[in-house]
């Protein structure tokens, strides 16, 4: 009864409570790697890292501080039965500890009473719990509403630690709900990542004790116990600045620039309230010691040409290559029910090989259709599905068919990833995480065919038994690898 009035309570004053599409990188999706960025075939979202500075460090655990960035920052969260477009927390960018350790945020906080033995019991609680890792991806950590009322405690797993059903290998501990989080990772390094915010103290510590701490006066401190990097991030539009020694011992910074925008949405989506104009501090560049540096610059809002929508529109690489980034399809550029994007172009006009591409995505229900057609005229197509429970509407691949050129005749490679014991060609398939199994089949050119099998562990997505089929005329050919987890035999 205690679990059945909570969750009617958690019904009626969960504000917000929406998802945002899936972003960073994870496992059985689909990405276009470029040189510097990486497209999610699936969502269109865009993520790449910028360098501030990487040191070795004792038992193989070194130290390589980056700044992420992902895309897609708009949210249509539902604010008291009302769709508001909110913005992703940094607009997009990690910062200060999270980009070490990643962080872990709630999708809400409720407040209420149950019934105890006939009596009212205030209770405060945090629900949908995620870890964000150090590159923006989402793992959502199943089962928990924690409340910090001692009383009303116990829905969920409490302190015990909760494998990630995603296939990160993550598993996660929360205690008193919202504090001293602990994730470990597949390879077994302990992560203690702040909660609801990306500065505090944090650390990362490999199986055989060594460790990388970020303390509460943001200094790094690294496997021999001596500050490396020290961050200074007063409020924007101040610079942010990441100092360490060089080795002769002299100190050099790395400076992230803002600039002052007004930020205003307008795409139009029925039921969703705009966000703005709203005077924010946006990157404006990130510069190094040797006087090379990345810039940015963002789109112009639909209607408000001297406004933006914060969506980048391009990036100048410290060699002075420019990669540009354009919205459209949809309703103005973005799917009202996900925030993702509907088209994105990429053009990169200095780059010979592959100057532009242009991915164009249809959302369905729990699926995606995604048409991409390269700057050499090349068409693909990709159909994803995701779990209908997934708040972040994670996009996984189960359909890939290349052309050389336009999309007649026989396609280049076709090839069908059937989840779960799906059946091919499983392009109208359901999926319910975690992935367990995972059987691709490949033809090339229309005959030649080749298979692979795989068994996953459902708790942490890792490997336990692989089996590879060789090509054959029209069907597999014989099996040349089997592969069985050493700890299943």
């Amino acid at each position: 009864m205690k679990r059945l009035l909570l969750a009617i309570l958690f019904t009626s004053i969960c504000p917000p409570c929406s998802g945002q599409v899936q972003t960073g990188l994870y496992n059985y999706g689909a990405f276009d790697q470029k040189t510097f960025d990486t497209v999610n075939v699936g969502n269109l979202n865009v993520n790449f890292s910028v360098p501030v500075y990487s040191k070795t460090g004792r038992g193989g655990l070194g130290f390589y501080y980056m700044l992420a960035y992902n895309s897609s920052i708009w949210n249509p969260d539902n604010v008291g039965g009302t769709g508001v477009w909110t913005p992703a927390l940094n607009w997009g960018w990690t910062a200060n500890t999270d980009a070490h350790t990643g962080y872990i945020n709630f999708g809400f906080f409720a407040f209420g009473t149950c019934i105890i033995g006939g009596h009212h019991v205030a209770w405060e609680a945090n629900g949908d719990p995620t870890y964000f890792d150090t590159l923006g991806a989402a793992h959502s950590i199943p089962g928990y509403i924690t409340s910090n009322e001692p009383t009303c405690s116990g829905y969920g797993p409490g302190g015990s630690p909760v494998p990630v059903s995603d296939g990160s290998g993550y598993s996660i501990t929360l205690v008193n709900g919202s504090v001293n989080a602990k994730v470990i990772t597949a390879a077994g390094k302990l992560i203690l990542p702040p909660t609801a915010s990306l500065s505090g103290s944090g650390s990362t510590t490999d199986p055989n004790g060594n460790q990388i701490t970020i303390n509460t006066s943001s200094q790094v401190i690294d496997t021999t116990g001596n500050p490396v990097l020290t961050i200074s991030a007063p409020a924007p539009p101040s610079s942010t600045t990441y100092t360490y020694r060089d080795t002769t011992n002299t100190n050099q910074q790395v400076t992230v620039s803002y600039g002052t925008y007004t930020v205003q949405t307008n795409f139009g989506c029925s039921g969703i309230s705009e966000y703005g104009p709203s005077t924010e501090y946006l990157v404006n560049s990130i510069s190094y010691p040797d006087g090379t540096s990345y810039s940015f610059s963002y789109e112009a809002t639909p209607g408000y040409p001297s406004n933006t929508t914060g969506r980048l529109a391009s990036v100048t690489l410290p060699e002075g290559g420019v990669i540009r980034y354009s919205y459209s399809g949809g309703s103005s550029g973005i799917e009202c029910a996900d925030g993702g994007t509907a088209t994105l172009t990429r053009s990169m006009p200095n780059d010979p090989v592959t100057p532009s591409a242009t991915y164009t995505r249809t959302p369905g229900t729990n699926s995606t259709h995604t048409e991409v057609v390269d700057g050499m005229s090349n068409y693909a197509e990709y159909d994803f599905v995701n779990d209908s429970s997934d708040p972040n509407y994670t996009p996984y691949l189960i359909n890939h068919i290349q052309y050389q050129g336009a999309a007649t005749g026989t396609p280049l490679i076709s090839e069908q990833s059937c989840l779960n014991g799906a059946t091919a060609p499983c392009t109208g398939q359901s999926l319910t995480l975690p992935i367990t199994s995972v059987v691709t089949t490949s033809t090339l050119n229309g005959s030649a065919v080749k298979q692979s099998a795989q068994t996953l562990d459902p708790s942490y997505g890792l490997l336990t038994k692989d089996k590879e089929y060789d090509f054959g005329s029209a069907r597999r050919g014989p099996r040349y690898k089997k592969h069985k987890s050493p700890m299943l035999r």
